[in-house]
């Protein structure tokens, strides 16, 4: 599934069919486009965004993540230009200012300074390097782009993997590269142009956005490379329309993604957010090994995944190291000194993460000039239950074949003081219980996410509270996305789903509308249901 094609829509009628593209919107860009550069553009390319329906924070620890893209996306109109880059963005509020780049791949990126462009030039500098490596040589052209996207920034729906994805894809469509690369050579290239810009992402955004298939959800895989398993879940009828969107009944469920207002930014301040979670779950790695002896020089450098930990332990089920956890990392927070103390070392920066790991270098250094305590002990209990959440949450998905959980089933708590540990459910063939053993795992997941990764807000908290509250109660709802702001998505019964609308409306928007926070007219931006799309494509302009 990663080793295919991008596909390839050979008109714009074909594009706007298949995806439900906005012919108006395709216009629009045109026009736009030939504004500022005088000339139509050669071709489009589009990639998604995506909401993430379990498995938050663990991508980057190797545990695999249950997403589904979203017909929300980026579109590109590009066009072989002179002799630079330009890049421009329709943006309605105009916050993208035009900027221009040497056609240089080698060139470096300024990453000092947060520029928007700098996702399109390490996706550029990333798509030569990936040639390179394959021993394809390619001579760069000037390229005229102007970049176009629903996915709201901040908003937890991988706006900025969309882009890096779409980008990626603009510069391949330009050269005339189409069939060069697969999905998965081209999701992997995009998530190391995202860290070349300063985040350590873990894949999953990317993998989604370029392998989104439209009905399924994606169980992504990443321990020994990129895996994609399409997962059916308890959904098949056919989209049915509301006031404010378009629904997937999905044989009696409904996803409604919820936008808290609150802007979630992975670049500014990510070492007191994440890239600060990163190294904590790399000093969980370092005290487990010390715990379970098998703490070398050599380990400490190369276990960097707490995956590995479960491997050098010898466990098969990631629940069964919150055991280990338990016993070999205190549950009060270490300072680095005591870190240090604890594993015997002289510098984490020297042994452990190596001079050329500068975000590790920089969140280490802001957390001795703050005094900060790292709260080791719940970031891997975190991390375990969540990929222990993920694994259930796709059995629960394959129940109609047959397949039975060890668990007991277990009424799911949707009050605050819910566990944070994944529920015991019991699968069954009823679409009724799986959608019910789905929502108890979401809810789940968030309370994990709230208290022992600390990476929800008190906007999120209070979405996820009205949505579980009241007649119009969802089964399950969750943060989806990196965290800190951003959005929550709540799985609804289909026949509740306008009731639970309007509670949201009334119970979290309306006051901001009164607060001037959000315009009246945009609440259909931030409140809607998705349904799962079809991942990135190429778009010929004829």
């Amino acid at each position: 599934m990663t080793d295919v094609l991008v596909p390839r829509c050979n008109s714009i009628e074909s594009f706007c069919k298949e995806y439900s593209g906005d012919k108006g919107r395709i216009d629009e860009i045109i026009a736009k486009f030939k504004e500022l550069y005088g000339e139509v553009p050669d071709a489009f390319v589009r990639a998604p965004g995506r909401v993430n329906l379990i498995g938050e924070h663990i991508d980057y620890m190797d545990y695999s993540v249950l997403p589904m893209a979203i017909r929300q996306d980026t579109v590109i109109a590009v066009r072989r230009g002179t002799d630079k880059l330009r890049i421009a963005s329709l943006d309605p509020r105009n916050r993208y200012a035009p900027m221009e780049f040497d056609i240089d791949p080698s060139q470096t990126v300024n990453i000092k300074t947060h520029y928007w462009g700098n996702y399109f030039l390490t996706a550029y500098k990333e798509v030569f390097a990936t040639l390179a490596a394959k021993g394809q040589s390619v001579t760069p052209c000037g390229l005229d782009l102007l970049i176009q996207g629903q996915v709201p920034a901040g908003s937890g729906l991988s706006s900025s993997a969309a882009f890096s994805c779409a980008s990626a894809l603009a510069v391949l469509s330009a050269h005339g590269l189409t069939s060069a690369l697969t999905k998965g050579e081209i999701a992997d290239l995009a998530t190391r142009s995202e860290r070349n810009v300063g985040v350590s992402s873990g894949g999953m955004d990317q993998a989604a956005s370029m392998m989104g298939s439209a009905g399924l959800a994606l169980h992504i895989s990443f321990h020994g490379g990129l895996g994609v398993e399409y997962v059916q879940l308890p959904s098949t009828a056919a989209s049915t329309s509301t006031s404010t969107c378009t629904s997937t009944s999905a044989a009696g469920g409904t996803f409604i993604v919820m936008h808290s207002l609150a802007v979630a930014n992975k670049i500014e301040g990510p070492e007191k957010r994440y890239n600060l979670r990163v190294v904590e779950c790399r000093l969980a790695c370092l005290l487990l090994l010390k715990g379970l002896h098998l703490f070398t020089p050599e380990n400490c450098r190369s276990v960097k995944t707490l995956r590995q930990i479960q491997e050098l332990a010898g466990i098969l089920d990631p629940s069964a190291m919150l055991t280990l956890v338990d016993e070999h990392i205190r549950t009060a927070p270490y300072s680095a000194s005591e870190v240090l103390a604890e594993l015997d070392l002289a510098s984490l920066e020297a042994d452990v993460f190596g001079a050329e790991d500068f975000m590790a270098a920089r969140v280490l250094k802001v957390a001795r000039e703050d005094g900060y305590l790292f709260p080791v002990h719940r970031r891997a209990r975190h991390v375990y239950s969540e990929a222990a959440r993920v694994l259930e949450f796709s059995r629960v998905c394959h129940a109609g074949q047959g397949e039975k959980s060890e668990k007991e089933e277990s009424k799911n708590d949707s009050n605050q003081n819910a566990s944070t540990t994944t529920p015991a459910v019991t699968i069954t063939t009823t679409t009724a219980e799986q959608l019910s053993a789905l929502g108890a795992l979401m809810t789940a997941s968030h309370w994990s996410c709230a208290k022992d990764y600390e990476c929800s807000c008190a906007e999120l908290d209070e979405l996820v509270n009205l949505a579980l509250s009241g007649e119009a109660r969802a089964l399950g709802a969750r943060l989806t996305g990196a965290g800190w702001g951003g959005c929550a998505v709540a799985l609804v019964r289909d026949e509740q789903v306008e009731a639970f609308l309007e509670k949201m409306r009334s119970g979290f928007y309306q006051k901001r509308i009164d607060q001037g926070v959000l315009e009246n007219e945009r609440v259909g931006e931030v409140l809607f249901a998705t349904k799962p799309s079809g991942g990135a494509c190429f778009i010929d302009a004829n």
